[in-house]
């Protein structure tokens, strides 16, 4: 599916619930129940910024939430966490989509994704390897 031109074509999307229990065991963190959310705004961000990765990204958002394989937190954007979903691609490297999500829930009870957009596997390593990104810590 092609990426939004407009913002008008852009919709907001529930993307059910966040498995905040993996996420807390991975992260340390004690984040509260709540559901993925992803604004028009969002979403028209993703369509016009990263317009390249937007099937594989449509295609992540409606699973990571369930299944993420690698959760982190930038240095640099402490008011988020990130939610590392592989996919299959025609590259011989394997590719991943990373989805910035904010780190409370809103008055809503909804996390707001913030981004998403692909990284190829030799990111993923560098950022496993600095301690940024860790394998999902099953129950």
């Amino acid at each position: 599916m092609p990426a939004p031109r407009h913002k008008s074509q852009c919709v907001a999307l529930r993307l059910g619930v966040l498995d905040v229990e993996l996420v807390n065991r991975t992260l340390q963190c004690e984040l509260l129940p709540g559901e993925l959310y992803l604004s028009r705004q969002a979403h028209w961000h993703i369509a016009k910024d990263h317009p390249d990765d937007y099937d594989a990204c449509m295609s992540a958002l409606h699973r990571v939430g369930q299944s993420p394989g690698l959760i982190g937190q930038a240095p640099n954007h402490s008011d988020n966490f990130e939610l590392v979903i592989r996919f299959r691609s025609k590259s011989p490297e394997q590719e991943y989509v990373l989805i910035a999500v904010g780190l409370e829930v809103d008055e809503d009870g909804l996390y707001r994704i913030k981004t998403a957009y692909r990284l190829p596997e030799r990111t993923i390593t560098a950022r496993r390897s600095a301690g940024r990104l860790h394998l999902t810590k099953g129950a």
